[in-house]
């Protein structure tokens, strides 16, 4: 994957839909694909013709034979009303979207930082209750005697572990050697990577400037904004017009 170990830099920024002409009229953006190398280089630029194109091992207007993490037919991109989105048909393999805004996370989630993987849960019912009488989520927490929303993480073959990260405060940071959560010996993780708070009834993920980025697995179909970075088996996708 290319990624690069330690350091951090400022996440892309997002698009913009350009409208002009006397009459107002749309100007559709064109999209492309660059294939980033594994030295962080770009390599090759691929445009969506007509609005789509998609991309896997063996099937696809973009094939990556030698990808043995990748499924025959991975992901589907498309333009719809000058919007990008990315369609996971990879059957379990997986397609991630780098963040670059603030990201709301849903119960069942997947998120992936440096080398770290894990899955969202939380109790929707405690969090309305919570939220409805102004009781903090440490304090909700107290008086269940057990954790409301936690991260779990999650191994290569996409299986829950026992490893668990109850998200106990306001405010839970994540990275190799600054945060709530530590991971010292991953160096594609940053140093300060990511933060996972809560508002109300929901927690909100952001990347902290991490070199890597912070990545959330699509479900089913998701949109793309330009200057973001998609994952798929060992290949990384950035979205430019």
């Amino acid at each position: 994957m290319a990624w690069n170990e330690g350091g951090a830099t400022r996440p892309a920024a997002a698009h913009t839909v350009v409208l002009g002409g006397a009459k107002f009229s749309v100007v559709l953006p064109k999209f492309k694909l660059q294939h980033i190398k594994k030295d962080g280089s770009v390599g090759s630029e691929h445009e969506l013709k007509d609005g789509k194109l998609a991309v896997g091992k063996t099937e696809g207007d973009l094939k990556f034979a030698a990808d043995q993490q990748l499924a025959a037919l991975h992901a589907r991109f498309s333009v719809d009303r000058g919007q990008l989105f990315v369609e996971d048909a990879s059957q379990g393999k997986g397609v991630y979207v780098r963040l670059i805004a603030t990201y709301m996370l849903q119960d069942g989630d997947v998120v992936m930082m440096g080398r770290q993987t894990f899955r969202f849960h939380e109790k929707a019912e405690a969090l309305a209750h919570a939220a409805a009488t102004g009781t903090t989520v440490m304090n909700m927490q107290a008086m269940l005697n057990e954790s409301i929303a936690e991260f779990v993480a999650v191994n290569p073959q996409g299986k829950e572990t026992d490893n668990r990260f109850p998200l106990f405060d306001q405010e839970i940071t994540w990275g190799r050697n600054k945060g709530t959560y530590t991971f010292p010996e991953d160096g594609f993780m940053s140093g300060a990577h990511s933060k996972v708070y809560h508002r109300g009834e929901n927690f909100f993920l952001e990347d902290s400037g991490s070199r890597n980025g912070t990545f959330v697995k699509v479900r089913d179909k998701a949109p793309v904004p330009v200057g973001a970075t998609v994952v798929m088996g060992g290949q990384l996708l950035k979205v430019a017009q």
